[in-house]
């Protein structure tokens, strides 16, 4: 399945996280720079709660029927 880099607005975010784009992506997991898995679960309109994620850097996967997306954003707290 062919991987594709995606966008995620706001950048940093506050408590929720949106992608960018037409794609219907219907799960997630979002890890450390370290790769380390932080968060799970399925997208709601293509969009997903950061709010209980610490300060730092992250990098989102995204699954949708047929390819993979990745996304990197910064929490600010």
């Amino acid at each position: 399945e062919p991987t594709v880099v995606c966008r995620v607005y706001p950048n940093p975010p506050t408590e929720n996280l949106t992608v960018i784009g037409t794609d219907n992506w219907s799960s997630y997991e979002v890890y450390s720079v370290t790769g380390i898995k932080v968060s799970e679960g399925s997208f709601i309109n293509n969009n997903l709660s950061v709010a209980d994620l610490e300060k730092g850097n992250y990098i989102i996967r995204m699954r949708s029927a047929d390819k993979v997306g990745i996304a990197r954003f910064i929490i600010v707290r």
